[in-house]
């Protein structure tokens, strides 16, 4: 597309292009100037996410910068604290102040409510519903600070409600993190593992009396000694019955005799195992209960060092946490954008919707403009054109004519 081809285009939609830009700038105008502006009250949090959330709370190892201000964003954002900013304020009970655009809206959303087109909802429940969707929170760039901003058409409404929602952002904040009652749960634990602990050591020093086993490894080691001499001698009555077997026929005395002797000896020789296995197996026992004293003493040793911290922690403030307000909300001067501003983005603004009104009309516009293209179209020569007239030039011919 040339320049010729531009200008052309431009004076051909002169009129149209001009009645749009007029058209929409006149509307923008009027929204401008009755709409009240809109005053920007802004505040900043810092969040330290090398420190533990609360005092109270061992910090999270691995928590980056960005899941930290995503999570301290989504908790000042969160209903529970918009609630508690609406209910200190009340911006519902206060008068609203009087403006045309403001009044219609108004008037047309009752009578959409009235006959059904909207659900009609209580006014705090709006004005919750705005509060999140209005204030902003935003990241710093390469800093741990998030920067909170509302804007209304009262100044000191901006100000009062951002800094209401910083104070209780902060009760919910230590709300959320806290974990009540935590010393009182470790000393209840502390107390029943003591108890166990003691009915254990009474149930080993019970069981140690009642099976006499206070010189448990020297009888032990007399028993062993025992089975390895009765072992012998067994061994050596078979020999010595062998040995009359090959002297004597069966049911002689002195065999019989032998005979006796040797299962008098294998009698013994079991009572001493049996004696020695009930033997291994209080020892056992034994163990295992000491074992199992053991680890509940280790278990009550870090319990009560837990329980001692949470005394300590129980004790320090509960308002030491790893975010603080940088700047509270002040009442803003000015309104966010001058209406200067504001009147040059709305002619930019309807100067480039005309010019796309009038190129789109230009894309359909199928009439014929000049005698080349009628001949490129119909293939025919072109004779001769007129000039189109106007109704009035052909009304006034028509009654030359007639007279």
């Amino acid at each position: 597309m040339t320049k010729r081809d531009a200008l052309i285009f431009l004076f051909k939609w002169k009129a149209g292009i001009f009645g749009f830009f007029m058209l929409c700038f006149a509307v923008a105008a009027a929204i401008i100037v009755f709409v009240p502006p809109s005053y920007l009250a802004t505040s900043k949090l810092l969040v330290e996410r090398n420190r533990a959330p609360i005092l109270r709370m061992v910090m999270a190892p691995g928590m980056d910068l960005a899941e930290a201000l995503n999570t301290e964003s989504a908790i000042l954002l969160s209903r529970t604290v918009m609630e508690a900013a609406v209910d200190e304020q009340r911006p519902f009970a206060r008068p609203r102040r009087p403006s045309l655009v403001s009044d219609a809206v108004t008037a047309t959303t009752t009578w959409m409510e009235g006959v059904g087109l909207l659900y009609a909802s209580d006014p705090r429940e709006r004005w919750i519903e705005l509060l999140q969707k209005q204030i902003k929170v935003k990241p710093s760039i390469d800093a741990s600070v998030l920067q909170i901003s509302y804007g209304d058409e009262d100044p000191q409404r901006a100000a009062a409600l951002l800094n209401s929602v910083m104070k209780h952002y902060v009760a919910h904040h230590v709300k959320v993190f806290s974990v009540p009652g935590s010393a009182q749960l470790l000393r209840n634990r502390v107390s029943a593992i003591d108890d166990l602990l003691r009915a254990r050591r009474a149930e080993l020093a019970s069981f140690k009396k009642r099976s006499s086993v206070a010189a448990l490894d020297e009888t032990k080691r007399e028993l062993v000694r025992q089975a390895g001499v009765l072992g012998e001698r067994i061994g050596s009555s078979q020999a010595e019955i062998d040995a009359l077997l090959t002297r004597f026929e069966p049911g002689h005395p002195e065999l019989n005799i032998a005979q006796i002797k040797q299962q008098r000896l294998k009698q013994t020789a079991a009572q001493t195992a049996d004696k020695l296995d009930r033997l291994e197996a209080d020892q056992a026992r034994i163990e295992s209960m000491q074992l199992e004293i053991n680890a509940l003493e280790t278990e009550y040793r870090d319990y009560a060092k837990r329980f001692d911290d949470a005394l300590l922690t129980d004790q320090a403030s509960a308002t030491a946490i790893n975010v603080s307000a940088v700047d509270q909300a002040t009442v803003p001067l000015r309104p966010q954008y001058s209406r200067l501003l504001l009147l040059l983005l709305a002619a930019a603004g309807s100067l480039l919707l005309s010019l796309m009104i009038a190129f789109l009309r230009e894309y359909f516009d199928r009439r014929l403009t000049d005698p080349a293209t009628a001949e490129d179209i119909l293939g025919i020569p072109d004779l001769g054109s007129v000039e189109l007239l106007s109704a009035r030039v052909v009304r006034a011919a028509l009654g030359r004519s007639v007279a």
